[in-house]
């Protein structure tokens, strides 16, 4: 979910300065996992299960200003549960999602 592999040698992470580490397998593979996201964003790192790691954007109305890291700061092991980490947006602000926090003009 989180990042784009095709020819066993080219990687690709959909989340722009995600962080990634290899972990080895058998004797015969590796992979890598999710281990940081952008602000903005929640990390979904599932220890059972390496093809959900992604990080998922905050919604409009929500944000989050500093990025998460597994397994301490900002880590869910499901999508389902991201949105709840999300800071909901505060009287006088508009919040855009992900880490956007304005004034809004009309308050």
């Amino acid at each position: 979910n989180g990042a784009v592999c095709w020819g066993g040698s080219h990687f690709a992470p959909k989340a722009p300065n995600s962080t990634w580490e290899v972990v080895k397998g058998s004797s015969t593979y590796s992979r890598k996992r999710l281990i940081g996201c952008p602000a903005g964003t929640i990390l979904v790192h599932n220890d059972n299960l390496a093809v959900t790691d992604e990080c998922v954007s905050c919604p409009y109305g929500k944000y989050s200003i500093v990025p998460a890291v597994y397994p301490d700061v900002l880590a869910v092991e499901s999508a389902s549960l991201a949105s709840e980490l999300c800071l909901l947006c505060k009287t006088g602000l508009q919040c855009d999602g992900e880490d956007s926090i304005k004034a809004r003009r009309d308050y």
